[in-house]
């Protein structure tokens, strides 16, 4: 008896872990479409307002970000993908970096800053100019600090 309730209570705990895994897992997946949606053409605002929201999907409910800073950054990254190409690998890659600074309360910052760095690398990868790049990952950074905190960044 004790052996079911001890496997009743070990299910009990993975499922629910299981489940957040599988619905990051499709926001993530989300976001990759959006990416992919943005690229080659101009984004039409509800496109904007759904990657908007599949970008709040990934965070975590008690680490979100201003809803207007999300904006900034999604209009940032929308000009920037306009008229570019990108391949399914290359949204996967950038959702990727989205998805870790949107998650990034409590880890590391040399982790988040490299997630920032990368993003950046990689719009100027898929032929975004520098500034742009560096615009867009600024927006990025800026959305993370939001999502860690004060208490994750020292005072300068």
């Amino acid at each position: 008896m004790k052996a079911i309730l001890l496997m009743v209570a070990a299910l009990a705990v993975c499922i629910p872990g299981q489940s957040q895994d599988r619905s990051l897992s499709a926001a993530r997946q989300a976001l990759t479409d959006d990416l992919l949606s943005l690229s080659g053409k101009s984004p039409a605002p509800q496109l904007r307002e759904q990657l908007v929201d599949h970008t709040f999907l990934v965070a975590e409910s008690t680490h979100e970000p201003k809803r207007a800073t999300v904006q900034s950054f999604v209009n940032e990254l929308a000009m920037a993908l306009a008229g570019r190409p990108l391949a399914r690998v290359q949204a996967a890659q950038l959702a990727g970096e989205i998805v870790y600074v949107m998650q990034s309360a409590g880890t590391s910052t040399s982790g988040f800053f490299d997630a920032v760095n990368q993003f950046g690398g990689r719009l100027s990868a898929i032929g975004v100019s520098t500034l742009r790049a560096k615009s867009v990952a600024a927006q990025l950074e800026r959305m993370g600090r939001e999502v860690r905190g004060p208490d994750d960044f020292p005072v300068r």
